[in-house]
């Protein structure tokens, strides 16, 4: 990745036309569900101008706004394709078990098998656990 995560948001948040940094910050907070600190987020502003991703636009008092230049462009949506790449590989990998990992029940959440073995943890006759869930070791009586 040539950007890092505060800089692609910023890009994201100037991606619909030109902002200053209070309003970047806004659309961040919508997209992500937190602000930026002030100092990544005009780091991350300052960065981007002298990549020249970003340009300030002249402001009116201390609002200063800024835009996506075209090579911002490219770049959000060359970091937001390999975004796209690493997110769906890494779902695909977690939709299924990791070699080891205990099975888990559907409906409670909890493993159905040991993980180092396969064998059932809950005694499938009787409905009856076949070992602790916690530690694989049969039940006490």
């Amino acid at each position: 990745m040539q950007i890092n995560d505060s800089q692609v948001l910023i890009l994201c948040a100037l991606a619909d036309g030109p902002k200053h940094g209070y309003a970047v910050n806004e659309d961040v907070e919508r997209l992500i569900g937190f602000r930026l600190g002030p100092g990544s987020l005009y780091g991350a502003l300052n960065r981007l101008a002298a990549k020249r991703l970003v340009e300030a636009l002249p402001g009116q008092g201390r609002q200063q706004p800024f835009r996506l230049t075209a090579g911002g462009r490219r770049a959000l949506e060359a970091e937001l394709r390999l975004l796209e790449r690493v997110a769906a590989t890494g779902l695909e990998r977690l939709a299924r078990p990791a070699p080891g990992a205990p099975s888990v029940d559907a409906a409670t959440g909890a493993p159905s098998a040991d993980a180092g073995t396969g064998t059932p943890l809950v005694d499938a006759r009787a409905g009856e656990p076949a070992a602790d869930v916690r530690t694989g070791e049969p039940p006490r009586e």
